[in-house]
């Protein structure tokens, strides 16, 4: 693989998108962007279903592990890291024949998120590392996941131990509070 391997599974996309868009009804179009499509997630460890629709200036950073599902709609200038799933939550999961999420322009979504169903995700949203969406959010909203079970250690020697609530004891305490 080499550097700009991400920006080759994008444009491997968009010329597989030409084809099955072209002729949709051509079996042999279709053949033509299935392994087309094929190829660059071999290659690139990205896999981006040729129905799926992207518009401008998609950058895929570190892409490996990324999936783009067959009904995903992307709007300009988005940014996606690596491992990020947008997909179905379940076979078979569609309202009118959409299964995966629509997102807006100038989203970001961090790497191993995951964005699943068809959700509309509002322009300008940062979706951050880890977490998981399955509902509809409005412009400019930012999803964090949050880490109360990180944990730090405040005196040498101290074993971890979580309590009630994830409240530490043996000199461990939950790292929001540590740092407090």
């Amino acid at each position: 693989m080499s550097r700009h391997s991400t920006f080759f599974a994008v444009a491997c996309h968009r010329l597989a998108h030409a084809l099955i868009a072209s002729a949709p009804d051509d079996d042999d179009a279709v053949v033509a962007a299935m392994r087309l499509s094929f190829s660059a997630r071999t290659h690139t460890g990205v896999e981006i279903h040729p129905e799926a629709s992207i518009g401008a200036r998609l950058v895929i950073d570190h892409g490996f592990g990324t999936v783009i599902g067959q009904t995903v709609e992307i709007g300009d200038d988005c940014y996606i890291l690596n491992g990020v799933t947008l997909g179905g939550r379940m076979i078979g999961d569609a309202r009118n024949g959409k299964r995966h999420p629509t997102i807006g322009h100038r989203v970001q979504i961090a790497g191993h998120a995951k964005v699943l169903g068809p959700v509309r995700i509002g322009d300008d949203c940062v979706i951050g590392p880890d977490a998981t969406v399955t509902r509809d959010l409005p412009a400019r909203t930012q999803v964090l996941v949050r880490r109360d079970q990180a944990l730090e250690f405040d005196r040498p020697g101290a074993r971890p131990h979580l309590g009630p609530l994830g409240l530490g004891g043996d000199g461990v305490k939950p790292l929001r509070e540590a740092r407090a």
